[in-house]
Formats: structure tokens, sequence, C-alpha cells
């Protein structure tokens, strides 16, 4: 459903971008990003994957899109403080979080992004439940922000840029447990 409502949307903004550039447009938007970084809070360890970004550029200076992030975690295992048996094993997970960003650039090339995702931590190992965000395959609440700053062609409010980004993204498992993933990519934009 996500990705039919953001193609939808994307339908409509290459029409609305074929009336010309003059005052408020929207116009199609891609890019997408590998990336590298780390999570603090429980699990910790780090992750390596990439993202792809589908939406509608809304005017000179907004933007709102969908941005799949899928990833590959090595998480550590055995992280009950308490547990003296803790042998340090690691889990691995493949990570996916669906998020919806709205963003505005300032100065043609600084982008500033926040929206709530839906995050799937899937095909943890059951031998190291002490991960709670690994103990049960299931969708859970998340928020994203991104900074980025683009390199490359721009001509009032169109990109063919080069983006190196920052991506914080907190994940709550539940009420009292919460972890952050810190996230450094190289990738591009166009619209």
């Amino acid at each position: 459903m996500l990705v039919s409502l953001c193609l939808a949307l994307v339908s409509v903004a290459g029409r609305a971008a074929a009336q010309g550039d003059e005052g408020f447009w929207v116009r199609p938007r891609v890019g997408g990003s590998l990336v590298l970084g780390g999570t603090l809070g429980e699990p910790e360890g780090w992750l390596a994957g990439g993202n792809v970004r589908v939406g509608a550029q809304l005017g000179e200076y907004f933007a709102t899109y969908y941005q799949a992030n899928l990833m590959y975690a090595a998480l550590a295992g055995g992280t009950e403080i308490d547990d003296r048996d803790d042998d340090g094993d690691s889990d691995n997970a493949f990570v996916m979080w669906n998020v919806f960003l709205f963003e505005a650039t300032v100065l043609d090339a600084i982008s500033f992004g926040v929206g709530p995702s839906a995050d799937l931590y899937e095909d943890c190992e059951d031998d190291v439940q002490a991960n709670r965000g690994c103990a049960r395959d299931s969708l859970y609440f998340g928020m994203h922000g991104r900074v980025s700053v683009g390199f490359g062609a721009t001509d009032r409010g169109r990109r063919q840029a080069l983006t190196l980004s920052f991506e914080a993204h907190p994940t709550w498992f539940d009420e009292d447990h919460m972890t952050v993933s810190m996230l450094g990519g190289i990738g591009f934009d166009l619209y």
C-alpha cells in the first residue's frame, strides 16, 4: 500500500511538472544511498546497507517521499547485565525501515528531513533472546531524521546531486526499550 501511494504521488507529480517551473510546482523525485553506521542502546551493533527514495518535490524548497532502508545488522548478543553465563554471542538480523519523510532544503544544497517509520527486525537468532528488539519478529514504531548536503548541478529547484548524509533513527521496541541508530551515507538525488 505504501509503494502504491508513492507511485500515485509520482504520477500526479509528473503531470504537474509538465506545466512548467513558474510558481509552485510538483515534480517526481528519486534517490538512493549506501549507508553504514551503528546503534546505541539495546541491541548494540553495526548496520550496513542502502536506501531508496521515491516521492515528490513540492516547489523549490519542500519535498515528501517514502524511503525504504534495507540493511544487514550485526547486533551484540547476551546483553543481560546480570547474566554471568553471558557468552557475548552476536545476533545477525535483516532490518527494514519504512520511512515517510518531509523535507526542507535551504541554500540550494542542505536538506533537513524528518518523519515516522514502521521498522522491521527480522531473522534474529533464537538463542540470543536477551536482545529484546530481536525477541520477536514484528513491526515497531520509529522516527527518522536526515540531514544531507548535495553537490552537483542545481537549476532553481532541480537537482542532480551527489549527496552526503547523516541519519538518526530511534526505534521503540516497547514502552521502556529503545535503540538509536546513527548512519552516514553517500548517494544521489534527482528531481
